[in-house]
């Protein structure tokens, strides 16, 4: 066993003191509830909070909504030490999230995986409604967020575009007449720091409301590397402004717009499937990114109805070069240079969220994007080659959407249709070219368009038996459309494109509130089928990635959600869930040969995940929390032939909180596993998680 040195022992001791302090705080607690549970019976510190959602574009009570769902509110933020989309992810059951160079993020999310030229996850994330959709740059910020909402299973008739795993709604803390402000500072291992601040309150009282928030953080990185003493470091910065303006109590007009700019040096990542904390990459490699999200939202309640409004605008940018010499790979230099903007219009109108009986909602959705990739190269100095595929691409959405709620026979049981026509327009002007030994190839050069449309219904049939008690069960279609290859440099413009994928998705679900809500149970089991699967392939002869369709898959799986209040301020979490995803038909011809990968598991898709924590916050400002976040075997490729082990990473924070001010010693995986974010079998190489940290973090509010 490798030596650990003496403060990471410490720390590590402090970590097991912290979560053998709260189980044995549990144990104190439990039984002086037992000892005072009739005295304390009508007590509401004892209970849990009920949560409104937006789920369904209106809200609603969590416990009501008939959708496998994730609440994370700003409170959970921060006892946790949620302070990126990274952290979100980790906590979410049967969904796994890794990073690779250049930003670009791979998921999987109930079987259903990042589906490569498209650009995009199977998860969308909205942040106060504007989209982020692509698997590139999508770290929004988190500051002063009220809630964020998880929706489990496909959500492509409310949501559209690539929600056909599910969807991330960030919502705002929205300013009031209160008066709020806070500043934070916090420094750890690896000279990571952080400091912030929020300042909010009214301009004109009743009618005009203001929240200003900033926050910059950093570290050294944790990689090392034996020709350099840089690391994957990183620099980030970011600012928020929202303005909220309700000039009658029927109107309000809200405006969020955001800024983030980052600098990151080598990335995290190795030769090899093994790791290690190691870095062959070149010291000086570097990622600069920056991105710019504004919505405008307004609201208009009628008698009958209310209207409501959504612009977005978002534009983001990423500049990264990399050297992979010291890979083996025969590449040196390879990069992107990276420009997208995107405009978004949403208009509802709803039945009012107060009135009883049947609910409608109807909506309409128009948006444009430009994605304009500058550079995407490559050199090979042992072919003395350069390769370079720019291209700029152009899609064009528009869906109507509708929902009802039926009441049938009384309100206990309800049937909820929805229908969404969604029509996708998408055009691409590229290039192929290829420099060899100073002659120029020039490939392909061509405008290619197509379309999609599609007609997505949901139908959803819930029963409420009491007011504690829920059963329901839905079919929803999911959808993502096609795209083009823009790297390939095939002449067929057949082999650019490739067509949509579809799902069909079942569910049957329980939502519970025991013991006069002190316990809330809810459980889901889901079976999705789905058709014309987006893969990524390696093509060896023209060294590049394609996307195709791998013809049919599968995935069925169970998911369970516990919060517990076991004495007052003692709480328990806990995720549980199961996912098997295989392909059904998926061969075909690639450079090594026929291949049949029927039978074979999703990649990326872990065969379980569980989160569990508990914590415990006393009126004396003592604060216990300890975590466990764990994922199952899962395989990285489709041939099913590199995999990644169970992994386990445990959590703890200690502190102390008063009216004004709070500290926290904290502990991110304490028992330094080391693990694989992502690998790829092609190459042979993949990114490094981060190993332990440590680290002290103080607040002031006031």
């Amino acid at each position: 066993m490798p030596r650990v040195p003496r403060m990471k022992a410490a720390f590590v001791l402090m970590a097991s003191v912290a979560l053998a302090g709260v189980a044995s705080v549990s144990a104190h607690a439990a039984d002086a509830a037992a000892q005072t549970a009739s005295a304390k019976k009508e007590d509401k510190t004892y209970l849990l909070d009920s949560v409104k959602v937006f789920a369904n574009k209106r809200e609603q009570n969590a416990q009501d909504t008939p959708i496998a769902m994730t609440i994370i509110d700003g409170e959970k933020l921060e006892d946790a030490g949620i302070e990126t989309l990274q952290d979100v992810f980790n906590r979410i059951p049967n969904l796994y999230s890794g990073s690779t160079v250049g930003n670009n993020q791979f998921m999987s999310f109930r079987g259903k995986a990042t589906m490569g030229f498209v650009e995009a996850n199977p998860l969308i994330v909205y942040v106060d409604g504007v989209p982020l959709d692509s698997f590139l740059n999508t770290d929004p910020s988190l500051l002063n967020v009220e809630r964020i909402e998880v929706l489990r299973g496909s959500q492509s008739v409310m949501y559209g575009k690539s929600s056909m795993g599910g969807v991330i709604n960030i919502i705002s803390k929205k300013p009031t007449n209160e008066h709020r402000y806070n500043a934070y500072t916090s420094v750890g291992t690896n000279w990571t720091r952080e400091v912030g601040g929020l300042a909010s309150g009214p301009i004109v009282e009743d009618r005009f409301f203001y929240t200003l928030s900033a926050q910059y953080d950093g570290n050294e990185g944790y990689m090392r590397n034996s020709r350099s003493d840089e690391s994957n470091s990183k620099d980030t910065g970011r600012v928020k402004a929202q303005l909220r303006f309700t000039p009658s109590d029927r109107l309000e007009m809200d405006f969020m717009t955001e800024f983030m700019a980052e600098y990151k040096g080598m990335e995290p990542m190795i030769k090899g499937n093994r790791a290690t904390l190691s870095s062959v990459l070149n010291p000086d490699d570097r990622t600069i990114s920056n991105a710019l999200s504004s919505a405008f939202s307004l609201g208009y309640d009628m008698d009958w109805s209310r209207f409501e409004s959504v612009t977005t605008f978002h534009n983001d940018a990423v500049d990264y070069t990399q050297d992979l010499t010291y890979l083996g790979l025969g590449l040196t230099d390879s990069g992107r240079k990276v420009q997208k903007t995107e405009y978004t219009q949403e208009f509802r109108l709803k039945s009012p969220e107060s009135e009883k009986g049947m609910s409608w909602l109807m909506g309409v959705y128009g948006s444009y994007k430009d994605h304009d990739r500058k550079k995407v190269y490559s050199y090979f100095p042992a072919f003395f080659m350069y390769t370079n595929s720019p291209n700029e691409e152009k899609t064009k959405d528009f869906a109507m959407f509708g929902q009802m709620g039926i009441p049938l026979w009384d309100e206990s049981l309800e049937l909820s249709p929805a229908l969404r026509f969604q029509y996708t327009d998408k055009s691409i002007d590229f290039k192929h070219s290829t420099v060899i030994g100073g002659v120029v190839t020039p490939g392909n050069r061509e405008h290619t368009s197509d379309h999609w449309t599609a007609v997505l219904p949901r139908l959803t049939l819930s029963k409420r038996f009491t007011d504690a008690f829920m059963t329901y069960a839905s079919v929803a279609k999911g959808y993502q459309p096609g795209g083009f290859n823009w790297s390939s440099s095939k002449t067929n413009p057949k082999d650019h494109t490739f067509d949509e994928q579809t799902s069909w998705d079942y569910e049957l679900g329980l939502k519970s509130d025991l013991f006069d809500k002190r316990l809330t149970v809810n459980a889901n089991v889901f079976y999705s089928d789905i058709k014309d699967l987006q893969t990524i392939t390696y093509e060896a002869a023209t060294m590049s990635y394609l996307t195709d369709n791998a013809g049919k898959a599968y995935s069925v799986g169970a998911e369970l959600d516990v919060t517990a209040r076991l004495a007052q301020g003692l709480d328990l979490e806990l995720s549980a869930a199961f996912t098997r995803a295989k392909f059904a038909e998926y061969a075909g011809v690639s450079a090594a040969g026929n291949f049949d990968y029927a039978g074979n598991r999703v990649p990326l898709t872990p065969e379980h995940t569980l989160s569990a924590a508990l914590q415990y916050r006393h009126e004396s400002g003592v604060f216990l929390r300890g975590e466990v976040l764990h994922y199952g075997k899962m395989y990285w490729d489709d041939a099913n032939t590199s995999t990644r082990n169970n992994m386990t990473i445990a959590n703890a924070k200690v502190g102390y909180e008063l009216e004004n001010w709070k500290a926290y010693v904290y502990g991110n995986n304490v028992f330094d596993e080391r693990y694989m974010t992502y690998y790829t079998a092609a190459s042979d190489m993949g990114s490094v998680g981060a190993p332990s940290a440590f680290g002290f973090r103080v607040e002031a509010s006031f």
